[in-house]
C-alpha cells in the first residue's frame, strides 16, 4: 500500500515532484510478514498519454532494529495510458538490501479506484531471471495532492 503526495502538473519537460511512503506484506512458502517501510522522492514527466518516472527509496524493514535496517534502491519507469481506466507499467529498480545487491523488472497494469490506482503485477529479477522467483503484485497507491 503506497501514499503518494504530488503536488502540481507534470505536462511536457516541467516536471512534477512526489513523495511517496511504502508499506508491504510479503507471503512467501506460506509465510506472511511485514516486510518495508520505506520513503520515496521522485519527479515525473507526461508526454501525452506516456508518463515518464524517476525515485530513490529508502526503506527500513519493519521487524528489524534500526542499526541493522539498510535498504535503497532506485527506480525508473514508464507508464502507458490505453484507455482512461487503465494503464500499462514497466518499471526497472536497482537496490542494495542488507549485503547484497539486486536489479528487478516490474510490470504491470494500473486502473483507477477512489483516489488512488489499484496495481496487478509481477517482478522478477534481472540477472537471472528464473521464472520461478517471479513474484506477484498487488497495490493500491492513494494519491494526494494540490
Amino acid at each position: 500500500v503506497d501514499l503518494k503526495f504530488a503536488p502540481g502538473s507534470a505536462s511536457g519537460w516541467r516536471p512534477r515532484p512526489f513523495l511517496r511512503s511504502d508499506f508491504a506484506l510479503a507471503s512467501v512458502e506460506g509465510a506472511t510478514e511485514t516486510s518495508f517501510a520505506a520513503l520515496c522522492g521522485g519527479l515525473t514527466w507526461e508526454f501525452g498519454p506516456a508518463m515518464v518516472s524517476g525515485e530513490a527509496c529508502w526503506s527500513e524493514p519493519l521487524d528489524s532494529s534500526p542499526v541493522m535496517a539498510s535498504a535503497w534502491s532506485v527506480a525508473a519507469g514508464v507508464f502507458l495510458s490505453l484507455h482512461d481506466r487503465a494503464t500499462l507499467a514497466a518499471e526497472l529498480r536497482r537496490g542494495e538490501w542488507g549485503d547484497h545487491e539486486t536489479d528487478v523488472a516490474r510490470f504491470g497494469t494500473l486502473t483507477r479506484l477512489g483516489h488512488g490506482n489499484l496495481s496487478l503485477g509481477a517482478e522478477l529479477p534481472v540477472a537471472t531471471a528464473p521464472f520461478e522467483s517471479a513474484v506477484a503484485l498487488l497495490g493500491w497507491t492513494a494519491e494526494f495532492g494540490l
